[in-house]
């Protein structure tokens, strides 16, 4: 073996997998990782690479307000504001000729700012 090789020693992966929270966690990958690379290559095709990211903003500023209207559950106005701006890139999507990065960079520093 050299010197780079960072894996698990077979013996302590052994070791691991007596817990049943492991042995979920490996089938869960295990079934997941099919699903996303799918999943994957839809977003990729369709140019959407940076909507994860304008996403997980817009939640961040959903619950930003959340705080600052003083809402006792600030989750809900996260979700609303991140399904808001989900369904207002599409629409942009939809009626300009722009391309999706741009649509999505626009978006995405208007919840920044």
């Amino acid at each position: 073996m050299t010197a780079l090789c960072y894996s698990v020693p077979a013996p302590a992966f052994i070791e691991c997998m007596q817990y049943d929270f492991m042995k979920n966690a490996a089938l869960a990958v295990l079934l997941a990782s099919p699903i996303f690379a799918l999943l994957g290559t839809m977003v990729v095709g369709n140019r959407l690479v940076f909507f994860s990211d304008v996403l997980g903003h817009s939640a961040l500023a959903g619950l930003g307000i959340g705080v600052l209207l003083g809402l006792g559950e600030p989750l809900w106005s996260m979700v609303a504001f991140s399904a808001l701006l989900a369904v207002g890139v599409n629409v942009f999507r939809r009626i300009t000729n722009a391309a999706n990065d741009t649509i999505l960079g626009v978006f995405l520093e208007t919840v920044v700012a």
